[in-house]
């Protein structure tokens, strides 16, 4: 049998409506072999990489759950649930915390931008259990609640770009 990338896809997802129901009940490992063969059909669909990192990160398996993640935003960088995962797994190991933030803010970004205002909060609520006090977790506040920010930021009309007003510019800002 010959087969098509078409053959290969439609394999594909047939076989993963025979994993995720292993995954539903818990049976990992039968549900991470059912993801290994979907894989091997469709390398390419970085969908199925973040499924099974699901299922290894439940396993305790972070590495390989980690390097399945990193393969499924490779595979589609725009994936902002594959990025709020990866936060998630990197969030455990206080030498990963800068990284997990990264990855929650592009995660919440990416929420921002396809009006998925639920799991940018959710984001949100992540990135503040690691670092409440992060600049990143304010500049996400004003993407999920752009209402506020307009109405509470007052509008300075007579203020340049360093935020003196212009009638009263020090004498010492000469050539700036």
């Amino acid at each position: 049998i010959q087969l098509s990338a078409g053959n290969a896809e439609e394999t594909a997802a047939a076989m993963k409506l025979r994993a995720d129901p292993l995954a539903k009940t818990n049976q990992l490992d039968k549900a991470i072999k059912s993801y290994n063969q979907v894989i091997q059909w469709d390398p390419k669909d970085g969908r199925y990489y973040a499924a099974r990192a699901k299922l290894l990160n439940k396993k305790k398996d972070y590495g390989k759950a980690i390097q399945d993640i990193a393969t499924a935003i490779a595979l589609n960088p725009d994936d902002a649930d594959a990025r709020f995962e990866l936060g998630l797994l990197l969030m455990g190991d206080k030498n990963q915390q800068i990284r997990a933030m990264d990855s929650l803010y592009m995660a919440g970004n990416l929420f921002a931008k396809h009006g998925q205002r639920d799991n940018l909060l959710q984001a949100m609520e992540v990135m503040s259990q690691i670092d409440s006090q992060s600049p990143l977790v304010g500049r996400l506040y004003m993407l999920a609640y752009p209402e506020i920010i307009k109405t509470s930021t007052p509008v300075y009309e007579n203020v340049d770009s360093a935020g003196f007003t212009r009638d009263k510019i020090p004498q010492n800002r000469k050539g700036i």
